[in-house]
């Protein structure tokens, strides 16, 4: 871990805390989130990239899926 604190639970805290809030004013639920963090130290001094900047997806509706992959273990030992 860099500076920045990992808090998946937190993450978790925050997503449901907000469905909670649109639940008690009759909203729908979202059936997925998507957020960018930026985290780690700045690429450069000028710039808004930095390190470990990720896109995490918080899935609540696993019936939304309609596929997904897996990288065989031969194409993750090649990188």
């Amino acid at each position: 871990m860099g500076k920045d604190d990992i808090l998946r639970k937190l993450d978790r805290q925050v997503i449901n805390h907000i469905h909670a809030m649109r639940k008690s004013l009759g909203k729908p639920p979202y059936d997925a989130v998507r957020s960018y963090f930026p985290q780690g130290d700045a690429v450069s001094d000028s710039s808004a990239f930095h390190q470990e900047t990720h896109i995490q997806f918080a899935l609540r509706n696993p019936h939304c899926v309609l596929g997904y992959f897996r990288v065989r273990d031969a194409e993750v030992r090649a990188i």
